[in-house]
């Protein structure tokens, strides 16, 4: 028996995604678009007769179309024969095709596995809050089922037998289908260490948005495409919530279908520090701001922070970086990405070894610090520097507006440094 609640928001998410005008699908379906419109309001419900042709036009099974997932729940109701052990870890549970490893016991009830340190796991979300020092992870059935043949017919298929997966390459591709998206709530009755620190690792499509939430509500919520959310591990060492988006088995990463959004709800708008790894295209854009940062883009991802502290850049991509402010930082671009800061202060090491270029658009350096082996620019023309050190080996260009210390200065022929005053 199909439940009827629900259906008219996914006939109304698979036509958009199918590019159809509520017009336009009526006229495929024979009826007018008011009936249409009905259905996706709940003002009405569609002619039974008329359920295979609509699954069909908007490219989903019936199943899918309710909202259901066979295959799934069959994958769920039958157990996998998980190994007792993984490495160093061992079995404390499972549910269907996922199991749960640990290097301490843990008592299962239901889909949760409990810790005496208050750890957590909730199997059928994929979460673990790790409040302690011990190691956790989960391991899927994939991992042990799929082999290489396999993996090319997952891949062909992988687009069926999910519910919210058609249209995954389509570019306005939604991250907010039902059924795929859980919540990390944050209540008062907790007894987790307040968090003020995050370690994030992202592959594929990924967007994350740090904002500020005072009332501290909840921790973080994550979104996408069932891919995605398999691949998704949030765990929480001490006051650090660890975020990953990492490979499970190479037919999910072969195929591409890797596209989700993350919101974290920080506690404090001055948090305590933030390491970010950024491998794809996924961005991240923090509107808090951080006493330490260590940053990394190795694809066309980008980052656009607040304001940071002790700051480290590495950049071995096209993905650029943006600060309103940064205090003492170390910057190295290898890549063709370029880093842009409203206002700089501290200590500033800059090494530009690929095409990438460095703004600074305003601020003042105790001391600069240049290296430059590529064809990057550096524009400071707006910042006053105590001492600078500046050497370019290649072809790129350096503005700097004044110069009040001492100047070491060493150029190659083709490049150009421009100090516009010295006091």
């Amino acid at each position: 028996m199909y439940e009827v609640d629900g259906l008219g928001i996914r006939i109304a998410q698979l036509r958009k995604k199918q590019d159809l005008t509520q017009e336009a699908f009526a006229r495929t379906l024979g009826v007018s678009p008011q009936a249409v419109s009905k259905w996706e309001t709940g003002i009405g419900y569609p002619d039974i007769t008329l359920l295979p042709q609509i699954a069909k036009e908007l490219g989903v099974s019936i199943d899918q179309l309710f909202g259901r997932n066979p295959a799934s729940e069959e994958s769920q109701a039958k157990p996998f024969p998980f190994p007792q052990t993984r490495g160093n870890l061992n079995l404390q549970g499972s549910l269907g095709g996922i199991a749960c490893y640990a290097d301490i016991p843990g008592k299962q009830k239901d889909g949760i596995i409990t810790f005496d340190d208050g750890s957590q796991v909730n199997l059928e979300s994929q979460t673990i809050i790790n409040r302690g020092k011990s190691r956790i992870t989960l391991a899927y059935a994939e991992e042990y089922e799929i082999s290489g043949e396999e993996i090319a017919a997952d891949e062909d298929d992988s687009s069926a037998g999910k519910a919210g997966d058609a249209g995954n390459e389509d570019p306005d591709f939604s991250y907010s289908d039902p059924g795929f998206s859980y919540n990390g709530d944050y209540t008062k009755t907790d007894n987790a260490a307040r968090i003020d620190s995050y370690d994030i690792f992202v592959l594929g499509a990924c967007k994350v948005l740090i904002i500020h939430d005072e009332n501290e509500k909840r921790r973080w919520l994550a979104e996408g495409t069932p891919d995605f959310m398999r691949m998704l591990n949030v765990e929480q060492l001490g006051s650090t919530l660890k975020i990953s988006v990492d490979q499970i088995h190479k037919s999910i990463f072969r195929s591409r279908k890797i596209k989700g959004q993350i919101t974290l709800y920080a506690p404090m708008i001055n948090m305590n520090r933030i390491a970010v790894n950024i491998r794809g295209s996924g961005d991240l854009i923090s509107q808090v701001n951080f006493e330490e940062s260590d940053l990394q883009i190795s694809g066309a991802g980008d980052l656009k922070m607040a304001k940071c502290g002790l700051t480290e850049v590495k950049i071995n991509g096209a993905g650029d970086f943006y600060a309103t402010e940064a205090h003492d930082a170390n910057i190295a671009i290898a890549g063709s990405g370029d880093v842009t800061i409203d206002r700089v202060s501290g200590k500033y090491l800059c090494k530009v070894s690929g095409a990438g270029d460095i703004g600074f658009r305003g601020g003042e350096l105790e001391d600069l610090s240049v290296r430059i082996a590529g064809a990057g620019d550096l524009d400071a023309a707006a910042v006053t520097v105590g001492n600078l050190d500046i050497s370019m080996q290649g072809g790129g260009d350096a503005v700097i507006g004044c110069v009040t210390g001492r100047s070491i200065e060493k150029l190659s022929l083709g490049a150009s440094l421009t100090i516009l005053n010295r006091s």
